[in-house]
């Protein structure tokens, strides 16, 4: 949409920076700009359709770019688009469109000041048997030299075959998040991926979106839910969740197509009490006036709350706080059928970690500070976790009782992750400057004293004393 260098520019955007425009407005709006991408898929019959082009028009970089023909993915019968679907791809398994993709997108982070960069179709198309890709020359001849099979598609091959398709995606993401930050170390980068249990991802389109959270080299994932059912929803969540851990944070998207505006809100609640922090909505063009109130009214009440992604301490401290102010007025109310003793513990302990997370955001930390407060917001983290179910469990037979303490849960589930995300990316920072030590896992189980040995300077607590 940008007026760029190394490809066209779209024909309906010509004259104007769209992109700088909306970059500007964003940030006057005190709004991040993440710069939505195809990776992979670079033409598509139904955008074609709207430029009054032929279904043969491969797109701007295949039609202007013939030495990239060589790169495109084809079918086994050399086709370039499969039966039933729209977009034309680049090979994964080209060094030589990689090297394009990594140019085209490193012109928008070093031309523009945008805050993210969001992958989407960083994958191979949806294949069944019979309508598998990877046939064209380069795939053909790497895969051979590397593996030294050639039998693709046959029952001994075929799982070897997916896994080097695979292997080609996850290449590319590793090496672009590796460049991408050497020109803006603060980017943030996202994938838009399909939330389907491994095995059938792997199979179908060759997305191994774990190893890029295990390995670090994407901060979000927004996994496409964009299902009508709450309970297929609620399933796809919690897998993305369970499997991402705390090393990335989730924000499902929702189709604003499928979904009507009361349905989308409730969806978008349904996500928050699995103790997620945000969702993507696709896209804006759906994006009514019914919808926009529902939304501005419900969800996203509050204004300028703080990023997740981006001050991931901040909003540990901000989320800290607003349970332990739950958890004070549950005191305060002095209801006999609370179990006070669990939640004076809560207390004493998000006090801590409070504590532990204004420290950690202190420059000129010493090693054995920055060790000791990340075991301090962990461990702590995960007790209160543990007393919360505890707390939860004791009021279950009193409904009154029970709501609360579940809507209490949903909060502290919130908090936690976001203490665990915020840790482990602070533990990456203090690496990075070589101040910690014996580096800990996120949810790592707590040592056998209470807490590691005390820091330099203790923290005060402060706790509401018991009547």
């Amino acid at each position: 949409i940008y007026p760029s260098h190394v490809t066209q520019q779209n024909p309906q955007t010509m004259g104007w920076d769209p992109l700088q425009i909306a970059v500007d407005e964003a940030h006057k709006q005190n709004v991040e700009l993440h710069a939505w991408v195809w990776v992979f898929a670079v033409g598509n019959t139904r955008h074609n359709r709207l430029l009054d082009l032929p279904d043969s028009y491969p797109g701007p970089i295949l039609s202007t770019r013939p030495d990239l023909m060589s790169a495109a993915l084809r079918g086994p019968g050399g086709e370039l688009v499969l039966p039933g679907q729209f977009e034309y791809w680049l090979s994964p398994a080209s060094r030589k469109a990689r090297q394009f993709l990594t140019t085209l997108f490193s012109e928008v982070v070093q031309n523009y000041d945008v805050d993210g960069l969001q992958l989407d179709y960083i994958r191979y198309p949806f294949q069944k048997p019979g309508h598998y890709v990877g046939y064209e020359h380069v795939s053909r001849t790497r895969y051979s030299a590397e593996t030294g099979m050639s039998d693709y598609v046959g029952t001994s091959g075929f799982q070897a075959w997916q896994a080097w398709k695979a292997f080609q995606v996850t290449t590319f993401v590793k090496e672009l998040s590796a460049h991408l930050r050497q020109i803006k170390p603060d980017l943030k980068l996202s994938a838009a991926v399909f939330p389907m249990h491994r095995h059938k991802r792997m199979q179908m389109i060759q997305q191994d979106w774990e190893t890029w959270v295990r390995k670090g080299w994407v901060e979000t994932l927004n996994p496409m839910a964009y299902s009508n059912s709450a309970h297929s929803l609620v399933g796809l969540v919690d897998y993305v969740h369970q499997v991402g851990g705390d090393k990335v944070l989730v924000y499902p998207g929702l189709s604003l197509l499928k979904l009507n505006a009361v349905e989308l809100v409730d969806k978008m609640e349904m996500i928050r009490d699995k103790g997620l922090l945000g969702t993507a909505l696709f896209a804006y063009a759906h994006f009514g006036p019914d919808t926009q109130y529902l939304v501005q009214s419900g969800p996203y009440l509050e204004k300028n709350v703080i990023s997740p992604h981006r001050k991931p301490l901040l909003a540990s401290r901000q989320l800290t706080k607003e349970v332990l102010a739950m958890v004070n007025n549950l005191l305060k109310a002095k209801d006999q059928d609370t179990n006070y003793e669990v939640l004076y513990e809560i207390q004493h302990k998000l006090v801590a970690v409070d504590e532990a997370l204004n420290a950690l955001s202190k420059p000129s930390l010493s090693r054995t500070d920055a060790h000791y407060y990340l075991e301090v917001a962990r461990n702590d983290a995960l007790g209160i976790e543990r007393l919360m179910e505890s707390w939860r469990q004791a009021t279950e037979a009193d409904s009154v009782e029970a709501y609360r303490a579940n809507y209490l849960n949903d909060n502290v589930a919130k908090m936690v992750r976001m203490v665990n995300y915020a840790t482990y990316k602070q533990q990456l920072e203090f690496d990075r400057q070589g101040l910690s030590m014996q580096p800990a896992l996120p949810n790592s189980p707590s040592p056998t004293s209470t807490n590691p040995p005390p820091p330099t300077a203790v923290p005060k607590v402060s706790v509401l004393l018991k009547p």
